[in-house]
C-alpha cells in the first residue's frame, strides 16, 4: 500500500473489512512507515450520531430510546451538529454541537455513551 502512494501530495486510505480482518493492525503499519500520518474512524461519526439521537429522544420526552426517531430528516440535521476539526495537540475529532450537546467525541464517548 505505502510503496503505491504518491510522494508528493497527500493521500486519503481507506481500510475496510469485516470484523477480525486486521483493520486497525493495517493502519497502524501504514502510520508507522508515513511520517505525519494520522487516523480517523468513520466509526467515530456513528458514535456522534448515537449520541444525538439519544439527546433527540430525551428532548423529546420519551422514556427510553425510541428507533423511530431515525428518520431521514433527524439524521440530516444531526449530521449538520457535527464537524470534524483539528486538534490543538494534533489529530482530529468530531465536534458535537446540537441538541444540548457541545463537545469533542473525544471528550464524552467514553462517558455519555456508556451510559445505560
Amino acid at each position: 500500500i505505502v510503496g503505491r502512494m504518491p510522494r508528493k501530495d497527500g493521500v486519503v486510505v481507506v481500510v475496510t473489512g469485516l470484523p477480525g480482518t486486521c483493520r486497525a493492525e493495517t493502519v497502524e503499519q501504514i502510520m508507522r512507515k508515513i511520517p505525519g500520518a494520522m487516523s480517523w474512524s468513520a466509526e467515530s461519526y456513528f458514535r456522534a450520531l448515537t449520541l444525538l439521537a439519544a439527546a433527540h429522544c430525551e428532548t423529546e420526552g420519551f422514556e427510553a430510546f425510541d428507533p423511530a426517531c431515525l428518520t431521514k430528516e433527524n439524521l440530516v440535521a444531526w449530521g449538520g451538529m457535527l464537524e470534524l476539526m483539528e486538534l490543538d495537540g494534533g489529530g482530529f475529532d468530531i465536534r458535537i454541537d446540537g441538541l444540548g450537546v457541545d463537545a469533542f467525541l473525544c471528550d464524552v464517548a467514553g462517558a455519555l455513551l456508556e451510559d445505560p
